[in-house]
This record gives C-alpha cells, structure tokens and sequence, in this order.
C-alpha cells in the first residue's frame, strides 16, 4: 500500500493571510509560523498592507502576531522590511508602539531573542529613515536584549547630537536600567547641557545616572542642582534629586529595610499605631496631623488604614482637605501596588455622593500637589492610571488620573492623554485630558489638538477652549497655521478665534525668549 503524501498546508494558509477577519489571518500567522517555511515569511509580512483603516486596537493585536511568527524564522534581515511595511501603511505609529511596548511586550521578548548574537539589523534600523515609533520599538527591543553589544548601540545614539531627542531620552532610560558603567560621561554631558537638550532629555540622562550609580556622577548632580539657572520646579531638577538619593541614601535605606523585617523597631511600631488611631479622631485637625505622619513613615502597611480613613466620607471642605493630604501621603509612601486602590477608593467615594464631581471641576488645581506626589512614584503607574482612564469609573475619577498623568514625563503617557482626545461620549475627559497635555508640554499632541480645537461637530465648546489652551501652553509653533485660520474666521469660530490669538501671542512670546 503506498504511503499517503501529507498535504502542504503553507499555500492555503498563505491564502488565508487575505482573509477579512483579523482572526483569521492571526490564525495563519501562528500556523505559518510553526511550518516555518520561507515561503511564508514575505507574505506574513506583507499581510499587513491593507490594514490602514481597521480597527486600531485588532490591528495592534495583529502587528504584534506578525513580529513574534517573525522572530520564529531566525532570519534577522526580515523585521527591516516589515518596519518599512509599517511606515508605508500607517501614517501613525504611536498606539502600535505603545501597545508593543507597554501593554503586550511578547513580541518584543521573542525578538530580542533573534537578536542576541548579532544586533547589527537593529542599528541599521535607529541609523536609517525609519519613523521615531518604528526607532523607539527598536530600542525597547534593545532594551530586552541587555548585553554591552545593545548598550553600544545605544551609547552611539546617545552620542549623536543630530539625534532626534525623544530617541536620546528613550536610549537613555534604557542604559540607565541596564546599569551601563560605560554611559557615564555621555549622559553627564546630556544632563547638563541646556542649550541642546531639552528639560525633558535631561531629566532621562538624570534618572540614568542615578541608576547607574557611579559615584562620579555626584559633584555632575550636584552641579545641577546648585546651579541658579535651573528652575527648582523642572523636570531635570526633580529627577537629579532623586539620582541624588539613589546616590548618597538608597543603600543605607535598604539595609535599614531588611532590618525592619527581620526586627520590627518598637518606637516605629508603637508610633504608627498612635497616628493610626489618630486617623479616627473626631477633631479634623488632629485627623490631618495623623495622615501627615503616616505619609512621612513611608511605611507601605499605612495605606489601607488611610484608604479606610477615606471611606468615612462626609461633604464637607475639612473632608476635602484630608482628602487631598491622603493622596499627598500615599504618593509619598510610594508603594505602586496601592495606586489601583486608591482610584478605587476615590471612584466608590464618588459613587455614593458625586461628592469631588463640582468641587474637582471648578477647583482641579487645589489637587495639583496631591496628583503630583502621586505620579512621584515614577512611570510604573502608567498602566494602573491607563485602565482607570479606560474603564468604568466615575468621571471626575477618570479626570484625576487623567491629571495625574499630566505630570508623568516621556511619550507613554502622552499616548495615553492623546487617545483620550477621541473620547467624544464624554467631553469632559477630553478636555482635562487637553488640559494636562498644555501642563505636559507634549509636542506630539500638536496634531490632534489642532483637530479638537477646529472640530465644532464632534466637540462642545469647552474641549475646544482646553485645546486652544494647551496649544499656547506647549508653545511649538507647528499650532500656528491652524490658529491664523480660526483667527481669520472669525464668523465661524466666534469667541474662539479670540482665545485662537491669544494661543498665538503665546508661542510668539516663546520663540521670542528661546531666540534671546
């Protein structure tokens, strides 16, 4: 009896790349990619190209399919042309990269496998015309490689003053979580160079060195720190000091910590019970001491004591205060684990009494500090804020992670802030979520700022005054063809075009003091 020939699976699934459904085609992606067949590989790649107009977030799913059946064919040369199929396609990369980066790094943990023996493809890739998201994703990828072959790369980038800064700042984060001695002086020289670089880049180079820990870099912090031109509320500022304290505090603190679990001190112990039984004193004065102290133990046990403390709501501008101090406090305790309780917390609050939803609107600043200790805690918090943005809690909950967001530097968060933009159905988060990318400075968000502040269908007037706002706010003048347009229809626009000139007045004014 003659032997019965297996059927080819590689051309019906190759057929199936076409197929309309998104699931279908990741489905012979994955099946493709166990053959491993190199008649598959072109068509993975090139299955992509009629994906411009689906869903964003199947089609982020569905990029992250294609790189990791990629990383299956051992061929290093393949995520070159795919990269260039990305850039052909989308005109905006920011949620693909985001999603590869943040929310779904599988494809970027297979890849970097691929390129542990030679990194030479991804640094064609940083050194050639790709789009800065396409670069950014080689550099997380770069990041997961982590062997002093990525870290010369990188070194490299970060030496190239020609270099587009979001890359510098992204390949220095990087170095800085790798631990790269090698980095040393080249992130010195970023830090403290002002002219070049903005408060952003250096506040990256900053945090970099901290990490790296080489003692040479304290008299370079120090330099910035003391240094009157530095304004004490910057970004580059913020993070020197912390550097500072990984520097000088961070071993003593954490042998100081393994002491504390191995032997509880008795005076903290017998200190912390007293200021948490302080918390339900009837005097709110007394209650605000007790939360001031709990927040300056920085003991992470405090937090549900003063969650509970929360809980014991009542309308009143005392409650509100304790409320902000609260927040102060676990910003300050700086356990990221506590940051999804407390938005839950404040989102039942906010259930049972719609009791922050006027006093947040007309007084968002007075929260400023609270949100700010909050985001203290460092981009961890980026995914737990995210899901409060997206899920379902009460607006002004969804507003104070929105704000919070605001004061975390570096692209993620502005992705995040952006992707709010679009949130039509509710036109109060689009306008805090202006709002916090004027505060943020984001130049990415000129684009789709520029497109709510003209857009009078899809948005009520006080998004459109938000976006106008943070666009004088950022200042780049990128925003200033699309501001002389309302300016110049005034019919159309209204009171509109008057805050359109404004917002124009205001990136003259800054190029005029970056130009002296």
């Amino acid at each position: 009896m003659s032997e019965i020939t297996r059927p080819d699976r590689v051309p019906p699934l190759i057929d199936a790349l076409s197929a309309p459904l998104l699931r279908v085609r990741s489905i012979a992606v994955e099946g493709l990619a166990r053959q491993r067949d190199a008649r598959a590989l072109r068509p993975i790649i090139e299955s992509i190209n009629d994906l411009g107009d689906a869903d964003e977030e199947d089609v982020c799913q569905y990029v992250g399919d294609v790189m990791e059946a990629i990383a299956s064919f051992d061929d290093r040369t393949a995520l070159q042309t795919f990269v260039s199929h990305l850039d052909t396609v989308f005109s905006d990369l920011h949620q693909i990269a985001w999603h590869l980066s943040e929310r779904d790094r599988s494809a970027i943990e297979a890849l970097a496998m691929l390129y542990e023996d030679d990194v030479g493809p991804l640094e064609e890739i940083l050194s050639g015309s790709s789009s800065i998201d396409v670069k950014m994703m080689i550099i997380t990828l770069l990041m997961e490689v982590d062997l002093p072959k990525a870290d010369k790369v990188l070194l490299d980038l970060v030496r190239d003053q020609g270099a587009d800064e979001s890359l510098i700042a992204e390949a220095s984060y990087v170095l800085g979580i790798h631990g790269c001695e090698e980095a040393f002086e080249p992130l010195c020289r970023v830090m403290a160079d002002k002219e070049r670089y903005t408060d952003d880049t250096r506040s990256y180079a900053a945090i970099a060195l901290g990490r790296i820990g080489d003692p040479r870099v304290l008299a370079p912090l120090v330099t910035v720190l003391t240094d009157p031109d530095e304004e004490p509320t910057s970004m580059t500022t913020t993070f020197a000091v912390d550097a500072l304290e990984m520097l000088v505090l961070d071993e003593d603190e954490e042998e100081w910590e393994e002491m504390r679990e191995e032997e509880p001190v008795e005076d903290d112990e017998e200190l912390l019970c007293v200021l948490i039984e302080a918390l339900a004193f009837p005097d709110p004065d007394v209650q605000m001491l007790a939360v001031r102290g709990l927040g300056a133990l920085r003991d992470h046990r405090t937090v549900p004591p003063i969650l509970e403390a929360l809980r014991d709501w009542e309308a009143s501008e005392d409650y509100l205060a304790f409320c902000r101090q609260a927040i102060v406090a676990i910003g300050e305790i700086g356990d990221v684990s506590t940051v999804s309780s407390l938005f839950q917390t404040l989102d039942e609050i906010e259930h049972d009494s719609e009791l922050f939803r006027d006093h947040y609107l007309y007084s968002q600043e007075l929260y400023d500090e609270a949100f700010q200790a909050v985001a203290g805690m460092g981009e961890e918090i980026v995914g737990p804020l995210c899901e409060v943005v997206d899920g379902e809690y009460e607006p002004a909950v969804r507003a104070m992670a929105i704000q919070t967001l605001g004061f975390l530097p570096g692209l993620y968060p502005e992705v995040v802030l952006i992707e709010a933009l679009k949130d039509t159905d509710e036109q109060e988060m689009v306008a805090w979520a202006a709002d916090a990318l004027g505060r943020q400075g984001a130049t990415g968000a000129v684009g789709p700022l520029c497109r709510v502040a003209c857009d009078s269908e899809q948005y009520e007037e006080v998004c459109r005054l938000s976006a106008i706002g943070a666009l004088g706010e950022i200042g780049d003048p990128r925003a200033l063809s699309t501001l002389l347009k309302m300016i110049s229809e005034g019919e159309r626009y209204g009171e509109r075009s008057v805050d359109a000139y404004e917002a124009f007045e205001s990136i003259i004014e800054m190029m005029e003091d970056q130009a002296e």
